[in-house]
């Protein structure tokens, strides 16, 4: 049962026109399930149940679970959390939880992987700890939540040495730099993206930016049909979307993740 609810509810986070009521529905049924029977909680269990294509940040679906069920007995603080940490799976985990949630401490050990360090920040900046981070996702995480003012030299000398560093993950933290960013500075983010990762990509930047000055060449791009242009349509879709679709929650998030708690794809969508 537990590999079948995190399969469905992988497939809703999939698709970006998933409404998010689905995903709250799905989410009840896991709660109860779990509830009942919280042995498979467990580490081992719960990643064997998720087979060969983990679902979308799982771990993190798994530590608020945990949470959610432990709330009101005895050990009601989170800290215990650092405790099941002891690989990089649970300590990813454990990061992109505190980078989405206000409601622990942090650790005193500071991760080694760069993507868990960018998590870190995120973590930190929520928190006000952001002198405990290194200087390039400080200033990342610091310009996301404008404490450090961005304008065009500031950002083209961090953007290499973010990529540098953080290129595998690089949605994790170009988006919501961009969409912090003044909208006369996003042409120059999208440019300098370009030829780094596939025009697909770059189309996909131009639509969660939100910006109308890229309308014409979204609607342009979608006739075609192609690869691009599904990304372009999509794009197009998210500006007449509700904002109850995942999709359009995404871009929401990536927006204004420091003024919330939870992300579009936490436990029944986060608490916004």
């Amino acid at each position: 049962m537990l590999e079948s609810l995190l399969k469905q509810r992988k497939a809703l986070l999939d698709n970006p026109q998933s409404p998010l009521v689905l995903l709250r529905q799905l989410d009840r049924r896991l709660v109860l399930w779990c509830e009942h029977h919280p042995q498979e909680l467990a580490g081992d269990i719960w990643r064997t149940a998720q087979g060969d294509t983990p679902a979308f940040w799982s771990g993190a679906l798994r530590l608020e679970l945990i949470m959610r069920l432990r709330a009101g007995s005895s050990d009601e603080s989170i800290e215990w959390a650092e405790w099941e940490t002891g690989n990089e799976y649970d300590t990813g985990s454990h990061w992109q939880m505190l980078a989405c949630n206000s409601g622990a401490g942090l650790p005193e050990v500071w991760p080694e992987s760069p993507q868990q360090q960018l998590w870190a920040a995120m973590a930190a900046i929520r928190r006000g700890q952001e002198a405990r981070v290194g200087a390039c996702w400080q200033a990342c995480a610091g310009m996301q939540a404008g404490v450090i003012l961005m304008s065009e030299p500031a950002v083209k000398s961090l953007m290499p040495e973010l990529w540098h560093t953080g290129q595998p993950f690089w949605r994790e933290w170009f988006f919501p730099l961009l969409l912090a960013a003044p909208e006369q500075l996003q042409p120059a983010m999208i440019n300098w993206l370009a030829g780094k990762v596939s025009d697909a990509s770059v189309i996909d930047a131009m639509g969660i930016s939100g910006s109308d000055r890229f309308m014409p060449l979204l609607v342009e791009v979608a006739a075609h049909g192609d690869e691009q242009g599904e990304v372009a349509n999509e794009a197009l879709l998210r500006r007449k979307a509700s904002g109850q679709d995942l999709g359009q929650r995404y871009c929401q998030w990536w927006a204004n993740w420091l003024r919330v708690q939870g992300a579009p794809w936490s436990l029944f969508g986060g608490c916004w």
